[in-house]
């Protein structure tokens, strides 16, 4: 059941990744962390935050934006969050 829920919110992350312009296979916190390394004094150092400790409270995970990177497809999104 907890693969199951792990799964869940990773495609719930890609669904909404899609939803506003980015790949397919790319999560919320891949684009979060793509974002804060291109631009790390913008308003993605809050939103890579409280996404960290979100799922440093779920998962205990640290680093959970920087880390989703790892072995990352190199698809372009639509949409380049640190462009805004």
């Amino acid at each position: 059941m907890k693969q199951y829920l792990y799964n869940l919110g990773v495609s719930l992350s890609q669904l909404w990744s899609v939803i506003l312009g980015g790949h397919p296979d790319q999560s919320i916190s891949q684009r979060t962390a793509k974002a804060y390394l291109a631009k790390p004094d913008g308003w993605f150092k809050y939103q890579r935050a409280f996404i960290d400790w979100i799922l440093y409270l779920l998962l205990k995970e640290e680093n959970h934006c920087l880390n989703s990177l790892k072995g990352e497809s190199r698809a372009k999104s639509l949409w380049d969050w640190s462009k805004l």
